[in-house]
């Protein structure tokens, strides 16, 4: 799939390992600390809070709303694409991040940049839902 991008600025995405369980409790320590949770849930852009298995550990409410999830605890521990239904998450067994379209994907490429860096990163992304 062509993505008018030269291949110099696509991500490596090798999946790595999924640690559900390991997200739920960084959810329960992010939210026992002073984690501005409720501040978040009154912002009314989408905010994800990942671990660096690039899971999700705090959504806040209009995360949760957009991608259809009931609850934190059913956003936690899945990968954006994931919860969010997008198609090359869903035609990978590894989920999001395991497709080969996933290497040119505006939001995983911000994602591992920012995990790389340290530093905050912005990428267009257009997501193909199923």
């Amino acid at each position: 799939m062509g993505t008018g991008m030269p291949d110099t600025e696509r991500a490596e995405t090798a999946p790595s390992p999924r640690q559900p369980r390991r997200a739920i409790e960084q959810l329960v320590a992010v939210r026992s600390q002073s984690f501005p949770a409720d501040a978040l849930d009154a912002v009314p852009d989408l905010v994800a809070v990942l671990n660096p298995e690039r899971e999700i550990v705090f959504a806040n409410r209009a995360f949760r709303l957009f991608a259809g999830a009931n609850d934190l605890r059913e956003a936690c521990g899945a990968r954006p694409g994931d919860l969010l239904g997008c198609v090359n998450a869903g035609s990978s067994s590894e989920g999001c991040g395991g497709a080969e379209a996933c290497a040119a994907c505006g939001a995983a490429r911000a994602i591992e940049e920012t995990l790389r860096t340290g530093q905050p990163a912005a990428r267009d992304c257009t997501l193909i839902v199923r």
